[in-house]
């Protein structure tokens, strides 16, 4: 039993805590971009990455297109991608060396800048309106929307158009390629309105659903918690605070489970009910705090002379019972008898002065069930005379409920398993 378990665990020396740990706020649940939960440094990291990858893109097209159209091509435009290659080979470097103290975002904004820059050079070389280079604008455009936002995109939009009318006007030196320009810058900013709202939405998605794991998480924890809390709550509901024994209302609760066990299977059981003797008179003596280590060792000792199986419970004050699972009444006698002689052999004291105290003795009742009772009420009762006879025969004894005194029991040397 779940109940049982837990018991033991407290009599062995634990005690309950004075309740759960106080929840800790869990940080935000995994990121779309990786398993852990992103930090700001891995976010902007990722976007370098995410910037060479443009790079290189970029590079790669810029010869395909090239070839596609059949046009011939200045050197110096072959000058400006192996530029951009060499620029784009020491940015892979330094974002896989992930050097400390670098601003992965700051660097991200150069390098867009820094490809704006690159085509417009290659619009120029390539003769500007005459070019289809100005495509290159569009990945561009969209990157800072990705990586950036929709405001970053619009004004990356606006610079790229202004760059690219620049370029072309260097190069056919008519004021009249400028309106063709400001179509072109149109469908920039079109394309960066567009990329940055869903960056935006998509940005927004991703935060509710970090949002929502973390709630789930603190959900789980707190649910954790409670059922921890609702596992001690029950554990202290029936331990006794100060010996760490089942306390009397489980030990009733316990009976009478072990009276429906032995009626339906017919396997006996006995009740041992002990009491310290004169405890009254030697609290008095010596002490309330005294008095109550007497009673914590006694438990550990009545505990350790029994076997898992049997219940161990403090009845009240200095009394104590233990429910002995399908036991007749010669193993109980001797049981009994190994408590008494423990109890006994652990203070012997001769009462000389204070730290040498009285000896501490314990008397015990031994009832049988169905032989000596046939309800909870008269196996209690039972016991609780089989004591009082064990009292008025002088204390430090063990006696049957029906009045015989317990005889010397070879099994009374140890514990039974």
């Amino acid at each position: 039993m779940a109940l049982e378990a837990t018991g033991r665990k407290s009599k062995s020396g634990s005690r309950p805590g004075p309740g759960p740990e106080p929840r800790r706020r869990p940080g935000p649940g995994p990121g779309p971009w990786s398993g852990a939960g992103p930090t700001e440094e891995h976010d902007h990291h990722r976007q370098a990455r995410f910037v060479v990858r443009l790079h290189w893109g970029v590079i790669a097209l810029a010869p395909l297109l090239t070839i596609l159209s059949g046009r011939s091509v200045p050197i110096v435009s072959w000058l400006v991608v192996g530029l951009f290659v060499l620029v784009t080979a020491v940015l892979q470097a330094v974002v896989s060396l992930r050097p400390a103290g670098v601003s992965w975002r700051s660097l991200s904004y150069a390098f867009i800048a820094l490809d704006l820059l690159v085509v417009t050079a290659l619009v120029w070389a390539r003769g500007g309106l005459a070019t289809d280079a100005y495509h290159f604008y569009y990945p561009i455009v969209v990157a800072a929307a990705v990586l950036f936002g929709g405001w970053e995109s619009l004004v990356l939009a606006l610079a790229a158009g202004l760059l690219y009318g620049s370029a072309a006007w260097w190069v056919a030196d008519d004021v009249d390629v400028l309106g063709r320009v400001a179509i072109r810058t149109v469908y920039f900013v079109l394309t960066g309105a567009v990329a940055g709202y869903a960056a935006t939405e998509q940005r927004r998605h991703r935060l509710a659903r970090d949002e929502a794991r973390r709630l789930l998480s603190e959900l789980q924890e707190a649910h954790t918690a409670l059922k921890a809390y609702a596992r001690e709550m029950s554990q202290r509901a029936v331990t006794d605070g100060l010996t760490g024994l089942y306390n009397h209302t489980y030990f009733h609760q316990r009976l009478d489970e072990e009276i429906s066990r032995s009626d339906r299977y017919h396997r006996p059981f006995c009740l041992l009910m002990l009491d310290l003797d004169g405890f009254k008179s030697y609290n008095d003596t010596y002490g309330h705090p005294r008095g109550d280590r007497i009673l914590a060792e006694v438990a550990a000792l009545i505990t350790a002379q029994v076997r898992k199986v049997d219940v161990v419970c403090r009845y009240g004050g200095e009394e104590f019972a233990v429910i002995m699972p399908e036991t007749d009444t010669k193993a109980a006698l001797a049981a009994a008898e190994r408590i008494r002689l423990a109890v006994e052999g652990a203070f012997p004291g001769d009462g000389s002065d204070d730290a040498r105290p009285r000896p501490v003795t314990v008397s015990v009742g031994v009832a049988g069930y169905p032989s000596h009772a046939s309800s909870r009420a008269a196996l209690v009762e039972a016991a609780d005379r089989a004591l009082y006879l064990s009292k008025r025969r002088g204390k430090n004894s063990v006696t049957l409920s029906d009045g015989a005194v317990a005889a010397a029991h070879p099994e009374a040397v140890a514990p039974r398993g």
